[in-house]
C-alpha cells in the first residue's frame, strides 16, 4: 500500500508540474498574440500564426497527457481507496478474534476458579463429615 501511496504522489507531483509548463505556455501564447497584435509586416504575421499554431498543438497534446494522468490517478486512488477498506475490514475482524479469544481465555479462568473454589468446599464438607464421623467412633468406643 505505501508503494501505491507514493506512486500516486508521484503522479500527483508530475500533474502539478506539467500545469506549471501549461502555466507557462499560456505565458508565451499571449506573448505570441501580443506581438501578433502589434505586427504590421505580412511575412512576421504568418510567422507568428505559425508559432501560435504549433503553440495550440503543445498545448491540445498536454492536455490530453493531463487527462491520461488525471484518470490513471483516479484509478490509483480507487485501488488504494479498495485496499484501505480491505485492510480495515481485515483489522475488524482481528479485533474481533483478538477479543473472542480474550473472553474465551477469561471464561476458562472463571470457570477454573469455580471448580477451585468448588473442590475446596467439597473437600472443607468432606472433612468436616470425616471428623463428624470420626467423632462419633471415637464416643461409641
Amino acid at each position: 500500500m505505501e508503494a501505491e501511496l507514493s506512486r500516486l504522489y508521484r503522479r500527483v507531483r508530475d500533474l502539478h508540474a506539467q500545469q506549471e509548463r501549461i502555466r507557462q505556455s499560456e505565458v508565451e501564447h499571449h506573448a505570441v498574440i501580443h506581438s501578433i497584435r502589434e505586427s504590421d509586416q505580412a511575412g512576421d504575421d504568418i510567422e507568428q500564426l505559425l508559432v501560435h499554431r504549433k503553440y495550440l498543438t503543445r498545448l491540445r497534446e498536454e492536455a490530453k497527457k493531463n487527462a491520461d494522468l488525471a484518470n490513471q490517478l483516479a484509478e490509483a486512488a480507487n485501488e488504494i481507496r479498495s485496499q484501505v477498506e480491505v485492510s480495515v475490514n481485515r483489522f475488524r475482524i482481528v479485533e474481533k478474534l483478538r477479543n473472542r479469544r480474550r473472553e474465551e481465555c477469561l471464561d476458562r479462568i472463571a470457570k477454573m476458579n469455580e471448580r477451585i473454589v468448588d473442590d475446596e468446599t467439597t473437600t472443607r464438607f468432606a472433612n468436616q463429615i470425616q471428623s463428624g464421623n470420626d467423632d462419633m467412633r471415637v464416643a461409641s468406643t
